[in-house]
């Protein structure tokens, strides 16, 4: 058999998009709950390092070159990466302002109230930053 007769007989190659589900959920993990635990961040670099050399290999070795298609965007998986991250301003916001002692440590005479207000003016202006980075892009 010549090479490509032989590559003829290797697995059809998934398509990429259908890869994507895995990363949204690792997004919206690290997006959302990335500030309870820093650790989760430099561990999800070194696993997706370690699943795209073996994706490549499979890729080389076992796979058929897959179809090329065009695409002009990610498709339906463009608005769930918006909701996430706007869900990620409300739980980050809400987790540095009120469970957080970091605006006591810096004001240490603020009240329950104040650090409320304080939270929804982060808040505010994380929304305003992600409008203006969604407008700009």
């Amino acid at each position: 058999l010549t090479p490509q007769e032989e590559q003829k007989e290797w697995l059809v190659a998934t398509p990429v998009v259908d890869l994507y589900k895995d990363k949204i959920y690792q997004f919206g993990y690290i997006a959302m709950f990335g500030l309870v635990f820093p650790l989760v961040v430099p561990l999800c670099l070194v696993v997706n390092l370690f699943e795209l050399r073996s994706r490549a290999a499979t890729l080389l070795t076992k796979n058929r070159r897959p179809d090329p298609l065009q695409a002009a965007d990610i498709g339906s998986y463009q608005p769930v990466l918006e909701v996430l991250a706007t869900l990620s301003i409300l739980t980050n916001s809400g987790l540095i302002g009120i469970t957080s002692y970091g605006l006591y440590f810096y004001f240490p005479d603020m009240t329950i109230v104040e650090s409320l207000w304080a939270t929804i003016v982060l808040e505010h202006v994380l929304f305003v930053l992600n409008w203006c980075v969604c407008v700009c892009v």
